[in-house]
């Protein structure tokens, strides 16, 4: 793993959040990253861009080493972009490049709507520009009036939805779900997807759920005709989270933008095909910031 160092920032209402910075060189780039997320996923590309770049990644409230918030409520993209802000000020960062995986990519969007003049250039992986339930296995759009409600449900009896969340995602059923409906099994490295998993495992679920239902209702789709930044967008063939219509309308709506469609690659690609997606991102690096 990539050497860094650990910090935290107060946000705007003083929640606590951490951020970690590996490597050095500009422009910096700042990753946001997947709810419910660790550093599993992002890892391989930060190694690789940590070689001529300093590379920033930041837990969300309720992630990693950002607390839970005693106000659920507080977990929407709107506090998202507000600790964002936070942890840029921190850093003295004037202008950047602002790379997402899967939510992270309506987060670095919202944040080019709210801060054009800092961004650099976009890097969108395996993420919607909006309404990330809708393409869920094709039937996430019935999961939308459902979530908040869960939600609520969840925060009523907190110590049995966590026990059953705990035992859903602990259990070798979800290697065999996984294998199915999630990743490409014959590509995937399956120790980044066992770091994830028990992450998730442990992840306080009415915090999960609380994000999953604001997220779900966010839209930066408006956002992609005004940026005039270089960007790339990475897609997998086989995502079943983030489906190619969804990345084909985001790469469509941003003038100029550079896609990278990954065969065999599902929501996971990121680990599944380092490789070819590294080589990709750090290329798109140098050719405009180089």
């Amino acid at each position: 793993m990539t050497s860094h160092q650990n910090k935290t920032v107060q946000s705007f209402d003083g929640a606590r959040i951490a951020y970690r910075v590996f490597g050095a060189g500009e422009p910096t780039v700042l990753v946001s990253n997947g709810i419910g997320c660790n550093q599993a996923f992002v890892e391989p590309l930060i190694q690789a861009l940590a070689e001529r770049h300093r590379v920033v990644l930041w837990d969300y409230r309720a992630h990693v080493d950002s607390p839970v918030p005693d106000d659920l409520s507080t977990l929407t993209v709107w506090h998202c972009l507000g600790d964002m802000e936070a942890v840029v000020a921190d850093l003295g960062l004037e202008r950047m490049v602002l790379a997402g995986f899967s939510m992270g990519v309506q987060i670095l969007l919202s944040y080019y709507e709210r801060h054009p003049a800092q961004v650099l250039g976009l890097v969108a992986l395996l993420g919607p520009a909006e309404y990330p339930l809708r393409g869920l296995m094709r039937v996430g759009r019935v999961l939308e009036p459902v979530l908040p409600a869960v939600a609520k449900t969840a925060g009523k009896s907190p110590r049995l939805f966590q026990k059953v969340w705990h035992t859903a995602l602990s259990g070798p059923w979800t290697t065999q779900v996984a294998k199915h409906l999630v990743l490409n099994p014959d590509a995937v490295r399956w120790a980044s997807f066992e770091s994830w998993r028990a992450h998730l495992a442990d992840f306080d679920v009415r915090a999960f759920l609380q994000l999953a239902a604001n997220l779900s209702r966010h839209s930066a789709a408006h956002v992609l005709p005004t940026v005039r930044v270089p960007t790339l967008v990475v897609a997998g063939e086989r995502d079943n989270f983030t489906p190619l219509a969804a990345l084909r309308r985001l790469r469509d709506g941003i003038p100029g933008a550079e896609y990278f469609e990954v065969k065999g690659a599902s929501h996971a690609g990121l680990v599944e095909f380092p490789d070819e997606i590294n080589a990709r991102v750090t290329g798109f690096m140098a050719r405009h910031f180089g």
